[in-house]
């Protein structure tokens, strides 16, 4: 069943988190973002606009997480989940949704140029594969 979500309720558990709030200047959304490893970050896209202090009307209760690096001149989005609906159980679907981020991301960087390594699906299943293959061609891989 759908639940409202306050600005405060939202807040508590991301600081909670460790995440740092911000807001859409174009739709005036709270979304909260927490850096993972340089030019990595998480960010999530809470539903709540600013201006109310609370959550959208239903229908438009997806709240989203999406992990992105950035470069130079862009930010990309390397993984963005399944959204996770305002049903009674947010939180723990929430939390679990940005433990599946952290996922993505291989602790180790690349053994062969030093990049960071990023979940992938292969021919023979899941493997964390170089962040620089698209540009570079790298090859590198770790289990």
């Amino acid at each position: 069943m759908y639940v409202e979500i306050t600005e405060d309720e939202f807040d508590q558990f991301m600081y909670q988190k460790g995440f740092v709030r911000d807001y859409d200047i174009r739709t005036y959304e709270l979304i909260y973002f927490k850096f993972i490893k340089p030019k990595i970050f998480i960010r999530v896209y809470s539903t709540i606009l600013s201006q109310e202090g609370r959550s959208r009307a239903r229908g438009q209760d997806a709240i989203r997480v999406v992990l992105r690096i950035e470069n130079k001149r862009n930010i990309y989005t390397l993984w963005s989940g399944p959204h996770v609906k305002r049903v009674e159980n947010w939180r723990a679907n929430l939390a679990n949704r940005i433990d599946e981020a952290l996922l993505q991301i291989h602790p180790l960087n690349c053994p062969k140029c030093g990049a960071f390594m990023v979940l992938r699906q292969g021919e023979n299943g899941l493997f964390y594969g170089c962040s620089n293959y698209a540009k570079t061609k790298c090859r590198g891989t770790r289990e």
